[in-house]
């Protein structure tokens, strides 16, 4: 799944956030069925944001939903979430009060309307285009 072998590459990221700038951020009207992105997340506001300004960045016309899974986290991630709406069309938060990484997929699983889903960690990012050639 990780490297060049995989039908797309990531990396983990940081572990200390990173201020960027937010330049070439898609605009599509909103997710159409068919691909989706699942990340479960607890207390992963210091990791997610380089995934989220991943895919914001991603260079593809293919509309794309992202569904955060909020795993009882108690740091800001609801707020990293709700701040990153408006720069990703289909990004939202779903809220999994039983921890635990099955239990966040499953809300995510459930939450989707999508016909494929890409599962990603909260520390993982995507390549530039990695969605296209998904």
């Amino acid at each position: 799944m990780f490297g060049d072998n995989g039908p797309f590459s990531m990396r983990r990221a940081a572990r200390t956030p990173k201020r960027r700038g937010h330049s070439g951020l898609p605009s599509a009207s909103g997710p159409a069925p068919g691909h989706e992105c699942g990340h479960p997340a607890r207390n992963a506001a210091t990791t997610l944001p380089e995934q989220l300004e991943a895919l914001a960045a991603q260079t593809t016309t293919m509309a794309f939903e992202v569904v955060v899974v909020d795993n009882a986290s108690t740091d800001w991630t609801a707020e990293l979430v709700e701040y990153w709406r408006d720069k990703i069309p289909g990004l939202r938060r779903v809220a999994e009060p039983l921890r635990g990484v099955n239990h966040a997929r499953n809300a995510g699983i459930r939450a989707t309307t999508s016909d494929l889903i890409l599962f990603c960690d909260a520390d993982d990012v995507v390549d530039r285009g990695g969605l296209m050639r998904w």
